[in-house]
């Protein structure tokens, strides 16, 4: 997959125009000379998923891409559909991936499955990750409820610090 870019140089601030496909980028600014943007690629991610006909949540990783995953999944006759969640885009998925079990052991039913609300799951995540990737949402709802969550706790958090009433 190719993908054009356009912007403006963080060094001169003159427009630009990039072509990305997979980790290599053909560009570079016409005023500076310097490449306008660099990237690293995930190596995958860690998946929040819910199939109704099952109770909670899975948590996993791949490398292939969520929806080669869920597809994967679906054909292991588990009846009903898989509804992704959210993702966590990782540098390294199985060390993340670990995090979020540990963080939420006291949650698991089997291996990577949780007794846990899909919100509660991101959340958790989230903070086992130490908050440093935000998570792809694919429920409009739950993204809210975890930007509603997650506010909730900064004020109860400033509160308690006495820096708000």
């Amino acid at each position: 997959m190719l993908y054009e870019i356009k912007g403006k140089c963080q060094l001169c601030h003159s427009s630009y125009k990039i072509i990305i496909s997979d980790t290599h980028s053909r560009g570079i600014c016409d005023e500076c000379g310097e490449k306008p943007l660099s990237f690293k690629k995930y190596e995958g991610v860690v998946y929040v998923i819910n199939n109704p006909n099952q109770k909670g949540v899975k948590i996993g990783l791949t490398t292939k891409g969520i929806d080669k995953r869920v597809r994967e999944l679906e054909t292991t006759g588990v009846a009903g559909k898989f509804k992704k969640v959210a993702i966590f885009p990782s540098f390294h998925p199985r060390n993340d991936e670990k995090k979020a079990h540990d963080n939420l052991k006291k949650y698991r039913l089997d291996k990577e499955h949780f007794q846990i609300e899909p919100t509660q799951a991101v959340l958790k995540i989230f903070r086992a990750l130490n908050r440093k990737v935000d998570p792809i949402f694919f429920d409009k709802e739950i993204e809210q409820s975890f930007y509603d969550e997650k506010e909730k706790a900064r004020r109860t958090m400033l509160k308690n610090l006495g820096k708000i009433d």
